[in-house]
């Protein structure tokens, strides 16, 4: 969007959409498909939420008469013939764990679904336990296209850019499937799924793999205009350029993955000196809600529901935390209704952008993770990440990657990977802040210097490592439960 202290408004959303020039070969439906997502960003509050009403009801009766799981489900609640479904109705269902999807997937699976209509299937990450594998289809495949330019459009991306992205190597297959080797650019005329219907810049990928001071290398001799990247890589790649001066191409940071504290946004934004955009979703669902200038999370409410709910699994208030609860209204080939995320958000009042999509704020960190943390550990985490996110310049500069890991001796860990020999002055500060931090600066910290922090989990058959770096990670439960 524009200034945080401005609002959009449908005239500006059209006519920031009349910068993408469409190809010839892009069909009038398509082009329809677009202006109708822009008309949906203005809807009253009962107008979107009798559209919901209407998508929810199809997706509900579809369900209970050609998935297995939900019609067993819904005929044991006495719902199997319900027709007329309200976002309020779907409290009555329990909630989707991953473990349930995994154990019955093929339950899940629409009968006599056409298979003309099937296309492929993605695979969650897997970094909080076994990967689960979700059939997806032209719909959704289309509507993840359309989500992607609007958050695109959001962000006051120049299509005709080009753009660049650092992030695993199956990111980007080769023709055979292969994953791109490290040293190799994968390059194309057109950016992903949107270039299908609309002129665009070129498109680079390169593999994280590399390092960090090759990725440099290659994004100066690239010269890309916009830059995706997964969040804590990108602000390691921050750090990695403090010295080395900005990229003068550079208009724009697309952050993916995982969440961005607000430490980070700080420091990535000071050194690389251009806006940074973020997307909330997941692989089972895609785009589920992307970020404005003010701060918040819009929900993409053509392609999902959002629910926000607490350890009594009643919908939160402005103000609280609780689990995110996703229904797929758009993947009638595997329908994922009230879906576990495990993330932990926070529901804050109407947004003041000018979009009158529902919307929700900072993303915390997997539930299921904090829940098993020693009590107020993550508080005294956080506050401790944000020392370490807003040091001194003299120290900041030393910086490469940071660590928090947690023993369940009841000990801390922090791992530091610095430009320079760790200097006294930076020790005794870090010690000292510790000691005044919150819930845990009675417990023991031990710092320990390392060349480079990697990732520990989900590493792949090519032995790249395709799992999510980690800010904090405990002995207490798999992966980091801080969000990042």
């Amino acid at each position: 969007m524009l200034a945080k202290e401005s609002k959009t408004s449908i005239e500006r959303e059209r006519l920031e959409q009349r910068r993408w020039d469409a190809l010839r070969r892009t069909q009038h439906s398509a082009l329809r498909d677009f202006s109708l997502m822009l008309e949906n960003e203005f809807l009253a509050p009962e107008e979107l939420a009798a559209q919901q009403s209407r998508l929810l009801s199809s997706l509900m009766t579809f369900a209970a008469e050609r998935v297995p799981y939900y019609r067993e489900l819904l005929r044991g609640l006495g719902l199997s013939t319900k027709r007329d479904w309200q976002t309020a109705d779907l409290l009555h269902i329990p909630t989707l764990h991953k473990d349930t999807l995994r154990r019955r997937t093929a339950d899940f699976r629409a009968e006599a679904f056409p298979v003309e209509e099937l296309d492929g299937s993605i695979r969650s990450s897997g970094t909080t336990g076994q990967p689960v594998e979700v059939a997806q289809t032209r719909r959704s495949r289309h509507t993840l296209m359309l989500l992607l330019q609007r958050a695109q459009r959001w962000s006051r991306l120049n299509p005709l850019g080009s753009y660049a992205a650092i992030r695993i190597g199956k990111c980007f297959p080769d023709s055979d499937g292969s994953p791109l080797p490290r040293g190799v650019t994968a390059r194309a005329e057109a950016w992903p799924l949107v270039g299908s219907y609309f002129k665009t810049g070129a498109y680079y990928g390169f593999c994280r793999a590399n390092p960090l001071e090759h990725q440099i290398e290659w994004l100066r001799a690239v010269a890309p205009a916009y830059l995706c990247m997964d969040a804590p890589h990108l602000e390691h790649l921050a750090l990695a350029m403090q010295e080395s001066g900005r990229l003068e191409s550079l208009r724009a940071v697309q952050s993916v993955c995982l969440p961005l504290t607000a430490g980070m946004r700080r420091r990535i934004v000071r050194v690389l000196g251009v806006p940074i955009h973020e997307n909330y979703g997941l692989n089972e669902l895609g785009i589920v809600a992307s970020r404005c200038t003010h701060g918040r999370y819009h929900v993409h409410p053509e392609h999902c529901i959002v629910e926000v709910v607490g350890e009594d699994e009643r919908p939160c208030a402005p103000g609280e935390s609780g689990r995110a609860v996703v229904t797929c209204l758009t993947n009638f080939g595997m329908p994922l209704i009230r879906y576990e995320t495990d993330d932990l958000v926070r529901v804050d009042d109407p947004c003041g952008c000018g979009l009158s999509l529902p919307t929700f704020g900072e993303v915390i960190g997997r539930y299921s993770a904090i829940k098993a943390l020693p009590r107020g550990t993550l508080d005294g985490v956080t506050a401790f990440r944000k020392v370490l996110e807003e040091l001194p310049a003299p120290f900041e500069r030393l910086l490469r990657q940071y660590q928090i890991h947690q023993t369940k001796n009841d000990g801390f860990e922090l791992r530091l990977s610095l430009a320079e020999p760790c200097t006294p002055a930076l020790s005794l500060l870090l010690q000292r802040e510790w000691s005044q931090t919150p819930h845990v600066g009675d417990l023991p910290l031990s710092i320990r210097l390392v060349d480079h922090i990697p990732n520990p989990f989900n590493t792949g058959d090519t032995g790249e490592p395709n799992g999510k770096f980690f800010h904090f990670t405990s002995d207490y439960c798999q992966g980091g439960p801080g969000g990042n």
